[in-house]
């Protein structure tokens, strides 16, 4: 796993250069320093012509998608149904406004896709247990038990999401489907202990040695993608030394032969590439992997075209364009001087 991991990086980062390169065209940054060619102080202004085509298509997805006040609709599909589906509606709509939040996740998730052409949903079900401090009954402080379970949809960055260079779909069953999908985490350590910890009653919780192994290989820096958006942010994206610096983990869904019968078992496997460490590994309890693809255009292989791909050309000639106007007009106004030892000169 730890050799598959690394090929496939290898593979896709060309791929990851453009998508940084992409997030720079939308942001269409004010660049920096003295411009000397083709004289000192010429413009170089950047036309925003990327943000100007993403941002009414994004809004125009997702108003399309929220516009009603209930995300879901349900309609009974026989009279036996129909007092309860107007409560059973209800309920999704608290469930949406409350616990899922869609209306955040899918903002995320358009603008993603409309931006770098492919984003990911993922849909499973969080279960947590761990002990913490807080009041009981009688307002004492005391060690408490928290319990998070409940539903999530929320969306990786596809830059924290990996497959194989060669396969055109998540679902292994499908046309060209990947035998394996790995979604990277970063955790700082005292919360990847908690969550080593914390998965009952979907056990075992990892691995103890594992974890105490795992927990010693802090980041020490962050993802090429990380330092562009905090370039493009201008905050510094430098790791916390004062509460951890994290520890990056990979959560893998692969069809694997876990018996040596010769048949593919669906399994789960938490997995620390440096050390190649197996954290946790259990057999997959859903039907399938709970990753969803959104494109903005499909492309040839698995992963879609965006509106900056297609925008960055005539992005960069129009700002060309603009720069070479305003240097005209600079040079066409500007005081001329006249050059020569002194003013008796004939030229």
């Amino acid at each position: 796993m730890r050799a598959e991991i690394l090929r496939a990086l290898d593979q896709r980062s060309p791929l990851e250069e453009d998508w940084r390169t992409h997030l720079e065209v939308y942001r269409a940054p004010e660049r920096k320093g003295v411009s000397h060619f083709p004289f000192e102080g010429a413009s170089q202004l950047t036309f925003p012509l990327a943000a100007m085509n993403v941002d009414p298509i994004w809004a125009r997805y997702v108003s399309n998608i929220h516009a009603p006040e209930n995300l879901w609709t349900l309609s009974a599909l026989n009279e036996t149904w129909i007092n309860s589906a107007k409560p059973l509606q209800d309920y999704l709509t608290w469930l949406d406004k409350r616990i899922l939040k869609m209306w955040d996740v899918d903002k995320r998730v358009i603008q993603e896709a409309c931006k770098l052409g492919t984003s990911v949903y993922k849909t499973s079900w969080r279960f947590e247990r761990r002990r913490k401090m807080g009041y009981n009954q009688y307002k004492q402080r005391a060690r408490l038990t928290e319990t998070i379970n409940q539903p999530v949809v929320d969306h990786v960055h596809i830059a924290n999401f990996l497959l194989p260079g060669e396969s055109l779909a998540i679902d292994p069953d499908a046309q060209g489907g990947a035998p394996w999908v790995a979604e990277r985490h970063r955790l700082r350590p005292l919360p990847f202990i908690t969550m080593g910890k914390g998965q009952e009653p979907f056990l075992p919780n990892f691995d103890p040695a594992a974890v105490e192994l795992v927990s010693k290989f802090e980041e020490t820096s962050v993802t090429e993608h990380q330092q562009k958006v905090a370039d493009l942010d201008r905050v510094d994206p430098s790791t916390n030394a004062t509460s951890g610096k994290p520890v990056e983990f990979w959560e893998i869904h692969a069809r694997f032969d876990t018996t040596g019968d010769g048949t593919e078992d669906d399994i789960v496997v938490f997995f620390h590439v440096p050390t190649s460490t197996i954290l946790r590994a259990t057999y997959a309890t859903l039907p399938q992997r709970p990753y969803s693809i959104a494109r903005y255009l499909r492309g040839d292989g698995f992963y879609g075209i965006g509106i900056c791909e297609q925008a960055k050309i005539w992005q960069d000639t129009i700002s060309n364009v603009l720069n070479f106007n305003i240097d005209k007009l600079l040079l066409s106004n500007a005081p001329m001087l006249r050059i020569g030892p002194s003013a008796n000169v004939v030229p």
